[in-house]
C-alpha cells in the first residue's frame, strides 16, 4: 500500500519501490499495481509514477539498487514484525547505514533505527 500510495503523490518522485520480504505480500502488491495502472492511465486527475517491486532480504537488494543510483532515497520502513532486539533490525540498520546515499532520509513505523555493540555505522 505504501509503495502505489507514494506513487500516486504529486510529489516528484522518479519511481516508487516496494520490497517485501514475504512472498505472498509481494505478490499483492505486483497484482495491486497491475489493476491501477489502467485506472490511472485512463484518469484524467491520477498520476502514477513508475513502480518497481522485490521480493526478498533487503540486506541484498538495497545494496544491489543504491549501487546503481547514487540519488538519496526516502525509504518508508515498516518493522513492526522485527523485535527491538535481536539481529534483524541490527542488520537492517547497517544495511542503510552503510549503504543508502547520502542525504537518504528513512522513516519508520514503530522501532527506531539500532546498532549493536559491535555495528561498523
Amino acid at each position: 500500500r505504501l509503495v502505489l500510495a507514494a506513487a500516486l503523490m504529486e510529489y516528484r518522485w522518479k519511481e516508487a519501490v516496494g520490497m517485501e520480504l514475504l512472498q505472498n505480500l509481494h505478490e499483492i502488491a505486483e497484482e495491486t499495481h497491475q489493476t491501477l495502472q489502467p485506472i490511472a492511465a485512463t484518469a484524467d486527475d491520477i498520476t502514477l509514477k513508475p513502480c518497481r517491486f522485490f521480493a526478498g532480504d533487503a540486506a541484498e537488494i538495497i545494496p544491489q539498487i543504491a549501487a546503481n543510483d547514487p540519488t538519496p532515497w526516502v525509504l518508508f520502513s515498516y518493522t513492526t514484525c522485527m523485535s527491538s532486539v535481536g539481529p534483524y533490525l541490527c542488520q537492517l540498520s547497517e544495511t542503510l547505514g552503510l549503504t543508502l546515499p547520502i542525504g537518504s532520509r528513512v522513516i519508520t513505523t514503530d522501532k527506531k533505527v539500532v546498532s549493536d555493540d559491535n555495528g561498523r555505522w
